[in-house]
């Protein structure tokens, strides 16, 4: 009885420059957004929007150019991984955005009646520096409490904290999904 054995090795470099860099590019530049301003919601949300729908077109793409397979591949996973850390920025923007825009219980029914937070005055003073049509604005501005300037720095600062510890924790745990997905996909 004869029997042959047939080993085929892959070339990698092609899945490495195609799947793995693209993707690693992505879930860094979703982390872009922990360097912006928490009350800057519409340039987060489009910064790691975009990287959701690259990270779907790029997965997309992925599966047309191999074989169809009833099973999840390596390449998969690491997508699939890639793409949670992003959906997780997404979520970590959302909640620092409504972190910096929650208010203390007392301060909150004042906030309510008054319609402007301390960065809406802030910002309205900059408009009116340049224009001085709306003195009305300017002076009600003026007229906030420094306890709820207080409220609102406070805020502020926890929703930076927030930023700091997710730029510090995301690569970390980012970094410690790499390390074993690779040993366990090599060894």
């Amino acid at each position: 009885m004869v029997s042959i054995g047939l080993i085929f090795n892959r070339r990698s470099g092609h899945y490495i420059l195609h799947i793995y860099v693209p993707s690693l590019s992505l879930v860094i530049l979703s982390w872009l957004s922990f360097l912006m301003s928490p009350s800057d919601i519409a340039n987060r949300l489009a910064l790691v929007t975009t990287m959701l729908v690259s990270m779907v077109f790029l997965h997309g793409e992925t599966n047309t150019s191999l074989p169809p397979v009833s099973y999840a591949k390596a390449s998969d996973w690491f997508v699939l991984v890639s793409f949670a850390f992003i959906l997780l920025t997404l979520l970590e923007s959302s909640w620092v955005y409504r972190t910096a825009r929650t208010f203390t219980s007392e301060t909150g029914s004042k906030q309510v009646r008054n319609k402007k937070t301390w960065l809406q005055c802030f910002m309205k003073q900059k408009e009116d520096k340049m224009s001085a049509i709306d003195k009305q604005s300017e002076n009600h501005c003026h007229g906030l409490s420094s306890e709820q300037t207080t409220s609102n720095e406070g805020h502020s600062s926890l929703a930076a904290f927030i930023d700091r510890i997710s730029l510090f924790l995301f690569p970390l745990f980012y970094t410690g999904f790499n390390i074993f997905y690779w040993f366990y996909y090599m060894y």
